[in-house]
């Protein structure tokens, strides 16, 4: 590389992690999940030529080029690196100012930073890019929907749509484009060169296209075909897609498109796709265009990058070969786990021989050991597709002719051999791949993100079947992702790995218990990372979020003894600015080492600790063992009635008439207030006249009497909006309702301040599943889990009366007019009412602080919808008064289980900050135990070595966690000492929060026992 210019990785602090910056002169490990993209980037014979590039817990981020002085390269540079979909910064290298240029299209101009000014705290440093500094600064830089990918495949689907518009069959308009993604590929990477077109005397595709050359385009496709045998070439002759049938109007949308033409603006694109740099996972992409309307039906949704390299890295772990390994995925869809996992094993191949391997061994690694099935026979063609350009990438010589003369090979046909579809590809089917061909070899991996759909109650289809004959699984509601689960170690050959992405609320809805209590029977669980918080950015079209399990078949750890000691790990990132990098992050706070029989036992320990802390767990439990709202409302002689409202329609029922509810009042779910706990009188109406039918009457008891009445929607801040109401009125079924059968006023008004609380939204966070992990809403059957009991059931009763009575009457205020905003933070009066509510419940001070937190800076930070929410106050560095907060409720912890243990001596707890403001900053917590029994080392030489041990682990780059295929594991340092811990963590606020201080007195008492154990 250019060593003038050696001095700018210096000034940035980008050389203080070696292992993160590779240099153009420098080999890239083949095994690396991004090999191909790095070496592309840094090739010197390449349109990039960048000097090096910087990746950011395992993805390439940034990009260093020499300046050549020609600024109107820019934009050239700029779109060759956009289309690689990876890299988020540009920075152009001079001898005495460099330039900053983002990657998004239409985003203009660039940024200079001086040398002088350069420093490792600027915004182009290691830290500025890996903090918020530097999206603070250009937000307009971070923008996900204007990725290549999401361009690409926008346009796809513009195709498809224009095709259908004159009239052409879906299928044939999305096999038609993918045979121009399949072509353009070829000739932008050079596999069909002037060489080929030469020994086949045709044009270039876009020629042939723009000229409309009906006869070239079915000779040039003819040749293809018997040149590649790739089953993605097939001229089909007797299909409308026909080139030698095609359409003016056809050709011109197939025009357009090559010519990077915007099919919805008619626009020429602000930066042109370039397949010579689009990497093959993201093509993979496509399939949630070729579904096109079909997508919702089939339940499927596009996996994206740093997820397949996330999910494929698990299934591998640890596994001595992975070349040797057979992976199958039973739901491929555009083939992208099986293609990021096929580049995976190559990469491996390649090393172990210690050069690239020819096309000839290329494709036996593949026919070998990468096999795959869907019903839907687009998607297994694209999913070939994905997998020819894998096996086709960087071999030299490029040029297919030159290629296939010196290897005597072509692309061997894997549609119906590797890859299946229809009754062959369909997982529950009786021919599915090893028992369609007995010459498929027992998948060892089985990797999969299947469809999460429910079955059409008309509809029967296989996997129903298949239920029908394994009746002994409980399937809840036909979901397919759960039978697929369980039907996956049938498929499997013995001591295999399972390694799905499932719907969250397969682990984590109550109501999908049974199916965690016999699928962890039946398999070996390793590994569950809950990405519930990162829903919106990880799937924006889906409205479920999803976990990955990690597994392996029962043969594996059914050893006498094992069963009962079986433990998984539980992992719950937290959607951060890592996202804007492609990566994710997981920290110490949010990994969890959980007993499967636990979570057999009590599968709400998956939702409780997706936010809570164990601390706050067994907080919890012991307030539900008081009592739930469940043990007054269930059984017929409960004395509470909770229900919706009528339904307005059932198509299950017949119509009924709506005439009785002539006379009554009404209230619109749409018109219900936007706050608690009272409900103005001013919003009840007479009965919608337009309701002439209803689906059913619901009960008559909700409609009169005590009650409190909440809608299915929280506000923003996950808040339940529970109104009392004395009047006669009805509802529909978008309002829920809780009614007294003894009709106490009072305690009814304290039922809906407490559900309207802070209290009650700090439960709703940690129990309900609905409110938190997917649409924002909260349903009766979760209302009914929070915590509560009535008065005479509680410890002190007569103190408990006055607090009900206390609340009912500043409620009562409000409902006589004079209280403007019962629950606005400004007022006092709903201070005093969560007071009341934490003796009542008896909240401790400590979980009142949590509470507090948790209505004040968690709750706003819960599932973002778009990078623009960044930084949040919990991504924030937190402040001098934060960590003193933080020092403090340790100490009192560790005091408090001193006290249980009956041990002696004191604490004394400090924080300090290492490095604030660097990429790795970190604050460090030293715990010293004011104990005569223990030699008393100088403080000042323990935190001289632990600074000693961290600037070693940062020479070393693992300050920052083992990156593991876009998965940083963010561990904390603990270091102990005669009389003193010491230990060290991330500088983001929301793990020096109560509930972290909490968690980690637990750590430390841990660590302590341990050591003691050791000693003796």
């Amino acid at each position: 590389m250019n060593n003038g210019l050696n001095h700018w990785f210096e000034r940035l602090g980008y050389d203080a992690f070696p292992q993160a910056l590779h240099y153009s002169s420098e080999a890239i490990n083949r095994t690396h999940p991004y090999s191909a993209e790095l070496n592309a980037l840094m090739d010197p014979h390449g349109q990039v030529r960048a000097l090096a590039v910087f990746e950011i817990d395992g993805v390439p981020g940034v990009c260093f080029v020499a300046d050549d002085g020609d600024k109107e390269s820019y934009a050239n540079l700029q779109a060759k690196v956009w289309n690689q979909g990876l890299i988020s910064l540009v920075l152009v290298l001079g001898e005495e100012e460099l330039r900053a240029l983002p990657t998004v299209p239409g985003v203009l101009g660039y940024e200079t930073l001086s040398a002088d000014a350069a420093c490792p705290s600027s915004t182009y440093s290691a830290w500025g890019i890996q903090s918020s500094q530097l999206i603070e600064r250009h937000p307009d830089w971070f923008q996900p929907d204007k990725r290549v990918d999401r361009a690409l495949l926008k346009n796809l689907q513009l195709g498809v749509l224009a095709l259908e518009d004159l009239n052409y069959a879906i299928e044939d308009a999305q096999y038609l484009m993918a045979q121009i993604l399949f072509v353009s590929y070829l000739e932008h990477r050079g596999i069909i060169g002037d060489e080929y077109r030469s020994a086949r005397k045709v044009r270039s595709f876009h020629e042939l296209v723009r000229s409309r050359d009906h006869k070239g385009l079915a000779y040039l496709f003819t040749v293809l075909k018997q040149d590649f045998n790739g089953d993605f070439l097939e001229p089909r002759s007797d299909s409308t897609v026909a080139w030698h049938l095609l359409s003016e109007g056809a050709f011109a949308i197939l025009d357009d498109f090559l010519s990077h033409t915007d099919l919805q603006t008619k626009q020429q694109s602000f930066w042109g796709y370039d397949f010579n740099y689009i990497p093959v996972e993201l093509l993979s992409g496509l399939y949630e265009s070729f579904l096109g309307e079909d997508k919702s039906s089939f339940g499927a949704y596009y996996t994206p990058r740093h997820l397949a390299n996330l999910a494929v890295e698990e299934a591998f772990r640890g596994l001595d070969d992975i070349t040797q390994q057979v992976v199958c995925d039973g739901a491929c869809g555009s083939g992208i786990l099986l293609t990021t996992a096929f580049r995976r094993m190559l990469g491996a191949a390649e090393a172990k021989a210690g050069a690239a391997l020819p096309l000839k061994a290329r494709s036996e690694l593949l026919v070998g050991h990468i096999f795959g099935g869907d019903v839907n026979k687009s998607a297994c063609q694209v999913t070939v597709f994905s997998l020819y350009l894998s096996l086709l990438e960087n071999l030299i010589p490029k040029d297919i002719i030159s290629l296939t003369d010196e290897a005597h090979v072509r692309l061997p046909n894997l549609l119906g051999k590797n890859i299946f579809y229809g009754s062959a590809g369909d997982f529950f089917g009786d021919g599915y791949l090893g028992e369609y061909s007995h010459s498929t070899p027992k998948p060892t991996i089985l990797i999969s993100n299947p469809p999460w759909k429910r079955s059409p109650e008309v509809e029967v289809e296989s996997f129903e079947k298949w239920i029908a004959r394994s009746s002994h699984y409980n399937i809840t509601q036909n979901q397919i992702a759960i039978a697929y689960a369980y039907r996956a170690s049938e498929v499997l050959a013995a001591q295999a790995r399972i390694c799905l992405l499932m719907p969250a609320g397969a682990f984590l809805k109550a109501s999908n218990a049974a199916f965690v209590e016999t699928w962890l029977n039946e398999v070996n669980l390793l590994r569950l990372i809950n990405f519930s918080d990162l829903r919106n950015l990880l799937f924006p079209a889906a409205k479920h979020p999803c976990v990955l399990a990690v597994a392996e078949t029962q043969n594996i750890w059914l050893e006498a003894g094992r069963q009962t000691t079986r433990t998984f790990d539980y992992f719950v990132p937290k959607a951060d600015l890592s996202l804007a990098y492609g990566r994710l992050t997981i920290h110490a706070s949010d990994r969890h080492k959980l007993a499967v029989s636990h979570a057999q036992l009590d599968p709400g320990v998956l939702r409780n600790l997706y936010w809570g802390s164990k601390f706050e767990m067994a907080q919890l439990a012991i307030l539900r063992m008081r009592g739930i709202i469940g043990n007054l409302s269930r059984g017929k002689e409960a004395r509470f009635v909770a229900r919706k409202g009528f339904h307005l329609t059932d198509n299950n029922r017949p119509k009924l008439s709506a005439e009785r509810f002539r006379s009554s009042l009404f209230i619109h779910a749409k018109k219900f207030p936007s706050k608690g706990p009272y409900l103005p009188s001013g919003l009840l109406e007479k009965f919608p006249a337009e309701y002439l039918t209803v689906g059913d009457y619901g009960s008559d008891e909700l409609y009169e009497g005590a009650r409190v009445i909440f809608p299915d929607g929280l506000t923003t801040s996950r808040r339940i909006r529970a109104c009392f109401a004395n009047r006669k009125f009805n509802f529909s079924n978008s309002l829920g309702c809780i009614r007294d059968r003894q009709n106490d006023d009072n305690l009814m008004r304290f039922l809906a301040a407490y559900l309207s609380s802070d209290l009650a939204t700090y439960f709703v966070l940690l129990t309900a599943p609905t409110a938190v992990l997917e649409r924002t809403q909260i349903k009766v059957s979760e209302v009914e889990e929070l915590p509560f009991y009535l008065p005479e059931d509680h410890p002190d009763p007569e103190r408990a009366q006055a607090i009900v009575a206390e609340i009912a009457a500043i409620l009562k205020k409000g409902e006589d007019g004079n209280l403007d905003d019962f629950m606005s933070v400004e007022e006092s009066t709903s201070l005093i009412v969560e007071r009341l509510l934490a003796e009542y419940f008896d909240i401790s001070g400590t979980l009142s602080q949590v509470i507090r937190e948790v209505n004040d800076i968690v709750i706003q930070a819960v599932q973002p919808t778009t990078l623009k929410w960044f930084p949040t106050a919990l991504q924030r560095m937190p402040v001098k008064s934060v960590l003193e907060d933080y020092a403090q409720t340790l100490t009192l912890e560790l005091r408090r289980y001193r006290d249980q243990l009956q041990g002696n001596g004191d604490f004394e707890t400090s924080v300090r900050y290492w490095h604030a403001g660097a990429a790795d900053g970190l604050g460090i917590v030293t715990i010293r135990v004011t104990d005569s029994n223990h030699n008393n080392i100088s403080s000042n030489v323990v935190a001289e070595a632990v600074d000693v041990i961290l600037e070693r682990l940062r020479e070393l780059d693992l300050l920052q966690g083992i990156t593991q295929g876009g998965l940083a594991l963010a561990s904390d340092v603990l270091v102990q000492s005669a009389n003193e811990i010491i230990f060290a963590k991330p500088l983001i606020h929301r793990l020096w929060l109560t509930s972290a201080a909490l968690d980690d007195a637990v750590r430390i008492l841990a660590s302590a026992q341990s050591k003691t154990k050791a000693a003796s």
